[in-house]
């Protein structure tokens, strides 16, 4: 007799999220967490890191989609960790009718991300997508080299990008936040938006020769220990577009210029930023080249020889005053050879002169 199995009474105890008869879609939303030192224990959804970890994260963040999508979300859950300094993978669950698009998604983990502890989150490694990402290392494998002739062929190139990133930098500082700053043309937002890019000018220009100008995009509030007392600046950095990609600063750069410029007892700046709260995402700018180099044509050329062709018609004409004497034209061609005329030529041409005897 076989066993009873277990399979069936696990499905039983497994606690399906409320969705009200409705179909239910899932996003998968990954970020790095840049401070966080990984642990083989984050690789057994059993282990106390594990269990301790996704929940850390889930009471943290799952309140705040919860707000931002009242009557599309579900539920938020970790379903894996992986090296790098740490990934973390959370499954998002939305009423099939009204799911957020990608950027919402992402805005929303981006806005959180300077109010979570415990962790961090790097808002340039935030993406989404509709399928559970793997998660399984590769195996180690030896390179082997191979040799393969060589086949022309021309293929349209995606060049690397030799133009600027998109920089967005990220950081708060010590002012309340005000509803005027929704408005761009409010006395309080272009104040504010003064003094942050002034301040991010004279950083970053002394530090970058290809730096450009900063510019604000936005204003946040931002929560802290349930008080609104900060304001977040999300602001675009703008490098030299003619400098090489390798060129352009990277983002740990960026950040500890900034920080370091912030700490330093021998510069004062109009705003107060909280250094710790600096935090930079970048885009790569991919130029995608269509051209294609043709292959090398031989063309041959053939110069014909000038032909010349001349005729020359001698008519030879003999009368007298009893008869009429006619000599049948020939016609001689430059190659020396003689052809005689049609007979019916002949005979026009015999006609025309008696014509012209008898008008004489």
């Amino acid at each position: 007799m076989t066993a009873p199995s277990s399979t069936t009474t696990a499905v039983q105890n497994t606690t399906i999220p409320p969705t009200t008869g409705r179909d239910t879609v899932m996003r998968y939303v990954t970020f790095r967490s840049l401070q966080s030192n990984f642990e083989t224990d984050l690789l057994n959804s059993s282990s106390a890191a594990f269990i301790s970890r996704s929940l850390m994260i889930k009471t943290q963040i799952e309140p705040v989609y919860s707000m931002a999508f009242p009557s599309s979300f579900v539920s938020l859950d970790v379903v894996s960790f992986s090296k790098g300094s740490v990934i973390n993978t959370m499954e998002l669950q939305f009423v099939n009718f009204s799911v957020p698009n990608y950027t919402e998604i992402r805005n929303v983990l981006i806005g959180q991300a300077s109010n979570v502890s415990g962790f961090d989150i790097e808002r340039a490694s935030i993406s989404i997508s509709d399928t559970a990402p793997t998660t399984a290392t590769p195996p180690e494998t030896t390179a082997t080299t191979t040799t393969v002739a060589a086949t022309p062929t021309t293929i349209p190139t995606t060049k690397a990008p030799t133009g600027p990133v998109q920089i967005v930098l990220f950081l708060q500082f010590l002012e309340p936040y005000v509803p005027d700053l929704e408005d761009p043309n409010s006395s309080a937002y272009q104040d504010r938006k003064k003094r942050v890019e002034e301040t991010c000018d004279r950083i970053y220009r002394a530090q970058f020769a290809n730096f450009i100008r900063a510019i604000v995009i936005r204003f946040r509030s931002v929560i802290v220990q349930k008080r609104v007392d900060r304001t977040e600046a999300e602001v675009e950095l703008v490098f030299n577009q003619t400098i090489p990609n390798a060129q352009v600063p990277d983002n740990i750069t960026i950040v500890q210029a900034l920080r370091n410029a912030i700490n330093s007892s021998s510069i004062n700046f109009t705003i107060q930023i909280v250094p710790e709260t600096v935090s930079v995402t970048s885009v790569p700018v991919t130029v995608t080249d269509n051209s294609t180099t043709p292959l090398p044509t031989t063309v041959t050329s053939t110069t014909a020889a000038p032909t010349t062709s001349s005729t020359t018609a001698a008519l030879t004409t003999s009368s007298t005053a009893a008869s009429a004497t006619t000599v049948v034209p020939t016609t001689t061609v430059s190659s020396g050879v003689s052809h005689k005329i049609n007979p019916r030529i002949a005979f026009l041409l015999l006609l025309l002169l008696c014509l012209l005897s008898s008008q004489q």
